[in-house]
């Protein structure tokens, strides 16, 4: 009523207060929130029970919730939250197969994919039959370099490997790894090689070297080698030099006035051997004389042969008249 005058009830009602015009029951199609009467429940809110008609309300969201379609039906989350748009759930993580994107939401992957982080193929974490993983993208067939791993449906190598043929074998290695003979990178090459750094390939050390840093450094030498001052590994040391059999197998330089022999320094020569060169008071060495020579001052110079027979002017008798002359002087 407004003054004298009666006024009808708002549509939404079924009966109202004549004096204030609210409702005392709403009408088919509406239901109460607070005390008025609505077709759709304000956001944060919710019908309920959803299928009555009349006699229903609008209840309050349960956090996370901030809108809702039931007590257990989450339309959108709190900040931080995702909705799992099948469970209708807010969750901190979305489910496999799902992805968090921008509207907060858990949407489904492409597809090809098992898990992703955005909703094309090209942006996938896993992959499902027959596709594989190489990066993000999953395709039907691994790139060149790399073999398709059934058991994860990943495309991928070896350790080390920078790209393969199978899970065994290696075409070529990642920085820091090197190629074996048997198609592995390892991080340190077996013993006798080197990492060459420009084929990434494990290389045999030189000849006469046990170990080496490179084509030019042995760091130790094979039993049969001596290793110099400049890391090389020789089968007879230089001038001057002996080879100590000692660990670890080098040449040893002779004091001046000393010259190296195959064992150690001297100041004279052994028997069967001389000073070379002779005039050197350091780096010569004692060299064998040279057959017929027994003892010799050079090379072409005997002092004693080895038949027996006398020299004469230095040169050994070598044939059986020679001998039997020498033999048979008066």
């Amino acid at each position: 009523m407004v003054g004298a005058n009666c006024v009808g009830c708002p549509s939404e009602c079924d009966g109202c207060n004549p004096t204030n015009g609210v409702c005392d029951a709403c009408a088919p199609g509406y239901w109460t929130d607070g005390a008025s009467c609505v077709a759709t429940c304000p956001p944060g809110t919710y019908k309920s029970p959803s299928t009555w008609e009349s006699g229903a309300s609008c209840a309050g969201c349960v956090a996370p919730c901030v809108t809702c379609s039931s007590a257990t039906a989450c339309s959108t989350c709190d900040s931080g939250l995702y909705l799992d748009r099948k469970a209708k759930t807010c969750v901190d993580t979305c489910a496999p197969g799902t992805y968090a994107s921008p509207d907060n939401q858990c949407r489904v992957c492409n597809i090809r994919c098992t898990a992703c982080t955005d909703k094309v193929w090209t942006a996938c974490t896993g992959c499902a039959a027959p596709y594989y993983l190489s990066g993000t993208t999953c395709g039907p067939a691994c790139p060149a370099g790399t073999y398709p791993d059934d058991a994860t449906r990943t495309c991928k190598c070896p350790t080390g490997c920078k790209t393969c043929s199978n899970a065994n074998t290696c075409i070529s290695c990642e920085s820091g790894y090197w190629k074996t003979a048997d198609s592995k990178c390892v991080t340190a090459c077996p013993a006798g090689k080197y990492g060459d750094t420009t084929t990434r390939t494990c290389t045999a050390c030189p000849t006469g070297c046990k170990t080496c840093t490179d084509g030019d450094t042995c760091t130790s030498c094979e039993s049969t080698h001596w290793k110099t001052a400049e890391s090389k590994c020789v089968a007879t040391c230089p001038l001057g030099r002996y080879g100590d059999t000692a660990a670890p197998r080098t040449c040893v330089a002779c004091t001046t006035g000393f010259w190296a022999t195959a064992t150690g320094c001297v100041n004279t020569c052994p028997p069967g051997s001389f000073k070379s060169p002779s005039t050197w008071a350091a780096n010569a060495r004692c060299a064998p004389c040279i057959a017929p020579c027994q003892n010799c001052i050079n090379t072409i110079y005997c002092l004693s042969c080895k038949s027996g027979g006398t020299p004469s002017k230095g040169v050994c008798p070598v044939s059986r008249r020679s001998l039997l002359a020498w033999a048979t002087k008066p």
